[in-house]
C-alpha cells in the first residue's frame, strides 16, 4: 500500500457516487466495501479479522453472473484490519467477495466465500 494505493483510495472516498457497506465476516471481523461506478474502482478496508493460517491468503474477487474474477490478495495487520485497492476495474459486478485461498492466491476461488457484499 504505496503513495499510488493512497491516492486512489482517496479518489474513490472523494467521488461524487462513492458508496460503501459494511459487512460482518465469517469467523470475525467485518469488512467495508467502498467503490465508485463513475471512477470503476473499488477498496475493501477491514477490521478485527483473524490473520489466515500458514500458506494461507485472504483473496478479494469481482463477483457476477459469469463467475469470479480475482482482484487481488491481503493480509491483515497484527490488529485484524488494512486496506486495499481492488486490482482492475469494477466494470459493474454486482458483488465482491473474499475468500480463504493458498498463498499467492488462485486464478479461481477454491473455497466458499467468508464474506460477499451486494454493490
Amino acid at each position: 500500500t504505496g503513495w499510488g494505493a493512497q491516492h486512489e483510495l482517496t479518489s474513490i472516498q472523494a467521488a461524487a457516487d462513492a458508496t460503501t457497506i459494511t459487512s460482518e465476516v465469517a469467523g470475525g471481523g467485518e469488512v467495508t466495501v467502498l467503490w465508485s461506478a463513475d471512477l470503476g474502482r473499488a477498496a475493501v478496508m477491514v477490521e478485527g479479522m483473524p490473520q489466515p493460517a500458514d500458506g494461507q491468503t485472504y483473496e478479494l474477487w469481482f463477483i457476477d453472473d459469469s463467475g469470479a474474477v480475482p482482484a487481488g490478495t491481503f493480509e491483515p495487520g497484527d490488529d485484524g484490519s488494512t486496506w486495499r485497492v481492488l486490482e482492475g476495474e469494477n466494470s459493474g459486478s454486482p458483488a465482491i467477495g473474499v475468500t480463504v485461498e493458498p498463498e499467492g492466491g488462485s486464478p479461481a476461488p477454491t473455497t466458499d466465500p467468508i464474506v460477499v457484499v451486494q454493490t
